[in-house]
């Protein structure tokens, strides 16, 4: 007789998926509503980070199925002639559908108008500490703090992707790097990027105006 793997029902591992998105939106019995926007960017990211391993533990459900199907068949992921039997019927369809229910209801919860707005709060807090972080540099074995920074782009290039504008000895220097080695450099550096920009605009424009649609 073969043996049944048995996993929850559907109805109930909606349920507590549900349940524990629940939880989640209502912090020691407050509404995120009320509790998020005193959030700082870094205690908000702390929430969220906690708050997803809350939700992800309710896939270990579908992990702990996915193991007994190979341990009834055996399978080794050393065997390469071996086919993963998670992909057997009716198996890779039960699976499927607890897929689906479980990120569905982890997508509405991102979705989630102050999460969103939290969210976009938090990239930008990130992308000003990176920018603070890369205004730091060092020239020659001189330490400076930059005034401003650029992008740099290149054509088929992936390193040196920033210019920078320094003070030094009473005067402001323009920093580039050449496979991250940082040097004083001067404005023609920037001019000639210009250029290559410019033209690489243009290209784009020339192909756009070729095409049907």
């Amino acid at each position: 007789m073969t043996k049944i793997i048995e996993i929850i029902s559907k109805e109930k591992f909606k349920e507590q998926c549900e349940n524990s998105i629940q939880l989640i939106l209502y912090e020691k019995n407050e509404p995120i509503e009320k509790i998020l926007p005193q959030f700082s960017p870094t205690q908000f990211k702390e929430w969220l980070d906690k708050s997803l391993i809350k939700y992800h533990a309710n896939y270990s459900i579908v992990l702990s199925y996915i193991d007994k199907i190979r341990q009834k068949y055996d399978f080794k992921f050393s065997n390469c002639d071996q086919e993963d039997p998670i992909s057997y019927s009716p198996y890779c369809d039960i699976i499927h559908e607890y897929k689906e229910i479980y990120h569905h209801l982890y997508e509405q919860f991102m979705e989630n108008e102050l999460i969103q707005y939290k969210i976009k709060e938090l990239s930008a807090f990130r992308e000003q500490e990176l920018r603070e972080e890369n205004l730091h540099i060092s020239v020659n074995e001189i330490q400076f703090k930059a005034i401003d920074m650029c992008d740099v782009l290149w054509s088929g290039w992936e390193a040196d992707y920033y210019a920078w504008v320094v003070e030094y000895e009473g005067k402001r220097k323009l920093v580039t790097s050449d496979h991250g080695h940082k040097y004083f450099s001067d404005k023609d550096f920037l001019i000639n990027k210009i250029k290559e920009y410019e033209k690489a605009i243009e290209d784009s424009k020339r192909l756009i105006s070729l095409l049907d649609v």
